[in-house]
């Protein structure tokens, strides 16, 4: 069984997103619009990748997506508010970007978007 990634890349020249589908071997199995190659001209793009989980909308998210989480955690006191964070990927698994204050100084971290359920995120920046 071979193991299908999604990728969206930001095509810098058209200022447009492209989407497609990587089998394992690195082979381009579809492409979703149209190529992200020109005869001419080499186009510059970042690959994001799928992270595996859509938004409360349907949404598909990927790396560097901008969501919001809604705070659904019975017993909070700050049920009901939504914070903003990025998407990120790192050593194998995606987490969403927190700051987090450690000796009186603000540090970025991250905390997996794994556990977070999907009906308290909604992506609103790609």
């Amino acid at each position: 069984m071979s193991r299908i990634k999604k990728f969206r890349l930001w095509n810098k020249n058209s200022r447009t997103w492209k989407y497609l589908l990587m089998k394992d071997a690195g082979q381009i199995q579809m492409f979703y619009e149209t190529p992200f190659y020109e005869k001419e001209n080499r186009i510059e793009s970042e690959w994001l990748q799928f992270i595996g989980m859509v938004d409360k909308n349907g949404k598909e998210i990927y790396e560097e997506d901008i969501i919001l989480i809604e705070e659904m955690e019975p017993g909070s006191s700050r049920i009901g508010e939504k914070m903003k964070h990025r998407v990120f990927y790192d050593h194998g698994a995606f987490f969403y970007e927190v700051e987090v204050e450690k000796y009186g100084e603000v540090e970025k971290s991250g905390l997996l978007l794994f556990y977070i359920k999907s009906e308290a995120i909604e992506v609103i920046e790609a």
